[in-house]
């Protein structure tokens, strides 16, 4: 199994009970956004994370001096 880039609840937790980021939506500038929307864009920046992130982390902490 591998070891996780991320705690997925620990995210969640943070964004929407500790940081409330759902009440964004009542500003102008995020009036369109809802809860559905916001899950999106979090689970398209989990999965660039793991996609592209995760591979180029892993190699920089075997090869510190190479980075």
């Amino acid at each position: 199994m591998a070891s996780k880039f991320f705690s997925e609840r620990n995210l969640r937790f943070l964004l929407y009970k500790v940081f409330d980021v759902v009440s964004l939506t009542r500003y102008d500038t995020y009036k369109e956004y809802d809860g559905k929307s916001l899950d999106m864009v979090l689970k398209a920046a989990m999965e660039l994370a793991e996609g592209l992130l995760w591979s180029t982390f892993q190699e920089m902490d075997k090869n510190p001096r190479n980075s």
